[in-house]
């Protein structure tokens, strides 16, 4: 199962999402997040679609 999350402060939006299964996952989300590096998870958003590996996590910002 993915968790998912979004933390807003402000205009400022920060969306979390974890992979908690040993099994690659996949999910919707809006196109206009930024993912944030250097937080060593690979994962990838592409085309309005999410995938995490396997135990993943993924971090992105967006500015409304």
């Amino acid at each position: 199962p993915i968790i998912a999350f979004e933390r807003r402060q402000g205009a400022e939006r920060l969306l979390c999402a974890f992979n908690l299964s040993n099994a690659p996952a996949s999910l919707t989300a809006e196109q206009d997040w930024h993912p944030l590096d250097g937080h060593g998870f690979a994962a990838v958003l592409q085309g309005g679609r999410l995938s995490l590996p396997p135990f993943g996590a993924f971090f992105a910002r967006r500015a409304d």
